[in-house]
């Protein structure tokens, strides 16, 4: 096996870093068909609002069916360190606020936790308006893929 990230890992730019107070936002919805986990990476960096983060499965990556993904838990860094802190999510959404100015927020997400007996198998990260300057960006990391290489799933299409 290489040890080389991109033969392992599909890494999938799910929001380019952007001010998104105002802005009509569009997330990249992702494919899981070819693949075992997902790992959502929020970067924050100066918010000056308050964004709602919630995880929204579909049946394509055109959002077919919509709805939101439960998930008991994030890991969300500290103000003056690297190290990440898992931190309870209650009702499938969070906040971020002014606290977590320069913060990175990470949700492991398996794909068997999606609704996959209704054919539920997209992903992608909703982020509400923070109706303030509000910079932010969006990684995917797909693990445990099933095909690597030339023969790898692109995981936005279907």
């Amino acid at each position: 096996m290489s040890n080389v990230l991109v033969e392992q890992f599909a890494f999938v730019q799910g929001l380019a870093p952007q001010d998104i107070n105002g802005a009509a936002l569009t997330e990249d919805v992702i494919s899981l068909k070819g693949a075992e986990q997902v790992d959502v990476f929020i970067n924050v960096g100066a918010i000056g609002g308050t964004v709602s983060v919630t995880l929204k499965q579909s049946t394509d990556v055109a959002g077919t069916g919509e709805k939101a993904l439960g998930f008991g838990f994030m890991w969300k860094s500290a103000a003056t360190s690297v190290a990440l802190t898992k931190t309870a999510v209650t009702s499938n959404t969070f906040d971020l606020g002014s606290s977590d100015d320069n913060k990175t927020v990470h949700i492991p997400v398996h794909a068997s936790t999606l609704d996959v007996d209704n054919s539920f198998d997209c992903l992608r990260v909703d982020l509400t308006d923070p109706s303030a300057a509000t910079v932010i960006a969006v990684t995917y990391i797909i693990t445990g893929l099933r095909y690597q290489g030339a023969t790898l799933v692109d995981p936005l299409t279907d």
